[in-house]
């Protein structure tokens, strides 16, 4: 039976950016990468997959590499927290 990857990346997804309770979402249990570790790395301008696999040691040893597999889903989250307005801000 095959799993349709595209359904479950959606949902993925889906629910990582609705996500706003307190709990940890964990992306990667190897390195121990949360949502929050990634909306984080976004906000500081690393939005670009190869600027996220360094950033978090996904190409190091130690990582299953499903999270390289998938490194679209946490571009698509650092890039939702680097264009949302930092509550640090100062408007004028």
């Amino acid at each position: 039976m095959k799993v349709d990857n595209g359904y479950h990346n959606r949902y993925l997804v889906k629910t990582l950016f609705g996500d706003r309770g307190t709990q940890p979402m964990y992306l990667c249990l190897c390195k121990g990468i949360t949502v929050s570790d990634v909306r984080e790395a976004g906000q500081a301008g690393i939005v670009m997959p190869c600027q996220l696999k360094a950033k978090f040691g996904l190409k190091e040893a130690g990582c299953c590499g499903r999270c390289s597999k998938n490194i679209h889903e946490f571009s698509q989250i650092a890039t939702s927290a680097h264009q949302t307005p930092s509550s640090n801000s100062v408007r004028s």
